[in-house]
């Protein structure tokens, strides 16, 4: 058996793709490192008993994988991870939305306009505040409150003309800087592809010709996300940041099993069964007392899976310990028994 790694952009490997290769290196499991870029591409796919490919939330990932994922989904018999189910609707809020409107899942209340007259003619009538939100980004980078029509309307116009740059929304320093070591990280990224003469943007998508809102949802001071692959659901709560509303990227957990609402559990392994996704993360709140998700993602920080002390099977039994969830990922797509290399299993 070969397994297919694809390369970042650049060649290198994410760290979320280089746990993989410990995986299989631990079990024995031969792989190849495959870039699309090479020339071979279509023939190295041949050789190799099934492919990964970890897509980032970069807009040079998101181009880059967008171009030949869907052949593999659709015209493949090839063992994928990410398949299609997964990764159709990955960092685009947009086709989430419309995804829960049509197999009727239990998401936030979603407003979505595609003419600037329509979603200015809602600002005037809608109740405030409201949630406003790019159709990509993560860690709350693209996300903010709005109080009344006249911020609201300002808003509606920039995306409805010039439109808006992913980071770039009001007040979106509060979670572009903070944790202070990610953003040192980009920084120092940045000023690597500067002095090399590359384009410094990893973020250079335009928003524009279409507006998304979800209804603000007060009394939430954390968010719980779960994470469900192949029928394993991991959950840990996310504080907000202080004098913030937002939690995704706060870095703030609580892995207390004991606070985790079983009904989020549910709702995540449900929904995970009946769209087919191998692997996803949901982000819930609470609408007055009734669990909603508001966003989902198929990929996430693997340390904060790792850190759970165990994960809840379809039946919510309980199953201890630490798990990579790529060691998971991996059992489910070659279907072989694998050891896991920190010992658990």
């Amino acid at each position: 058996m070969i397994v297919g790694i694809h390369t970042n952009m650049k060649g290198s490997l994410m760290p979320f793709t280089q746990e993989y290769i410990k995986i299989l290196e631990f079990n024995d499991v031969n792989y190849a490192i495959i870039d699309g870029e090479n020339p071979k591409f279509w023939d190295q796919l041949k050789s190799i008993d099934a492919f990964i490919y970890h897509v980032g939330h970069t807009s040079d990932m998101l181009q880059k994988s967008a171009s030949f994922m869907p052949i593999l989904q659709n015209m493949s018999s090839l063992p994928l991870f990410p398949n299609y189910n997964t990764l159709w609707h990955f960092d685009d809020k947009i086709k989430q939305h419309y995804l829960a409107e049509a197999l009727d899942l239990p998401f936030a209340k979603t407003w979505v306009f595609w003419t600037k007259k329509t979603a200015l003619s809602w600002a005037d009538t809608c109740e405030y505040p409201v949630v406003l939100k790019l159709r990509g980004g993560a860690g709350s980078t693209n996300v903010i409150k709005l109080e009344s029509p006249q911020m609201t309307k300002r808003i509606i116009k920039r995306l409805f003309s010039k439109g808006v740059a992913d980071s770039s929304l009001p007040a979106s320093w509060k979670v572009r800087f903070f944790p202070f070591k990610r953003f040192v990280r980009t920084e120092l990224i940045k000023l690597k592809r500067t002095l090399i003469r590359e384009d410094v943007s990893l973020y250079w998508q335009n928003n524009k010709n279409y507006a998304y809102f979800q209804k603000f949802l007060p009394n939430n001071d954390y968010d719980t996300r779960v994470t469900v692959i192949g029928g394993r659901a991991f959950a840990f709560r996310r504080y907000n940041r202080a004098n913030d509303f937002r939690a995704s990227g706060s870095g703030k957990l609580n892995y207390d099993t004991e606070v985790i609402d079983k009904r989020m559990l549910k709702i995540a392994l449900d929904t995970s069964d009946k769209c087919g996704f191998q692997s996803m993360a949901y982000d819930f709140l609470y609408d007055n007392e009734t669990p909603v998700i508001c966003e989902i993602s198929y990929t996430y920080a693997h340390d904060a899976i790792y850190n759970c002390p165990g994960y809840w099977d379809r039946e919510l039994n309980w199953h201890e310990g630490h798990h990579l969830p790529q060691y998971f990922i991996l059992k489910d797509l070659l279907r072989i028994d694998l050891k896991h290399p920190k010992g658990h299993s």
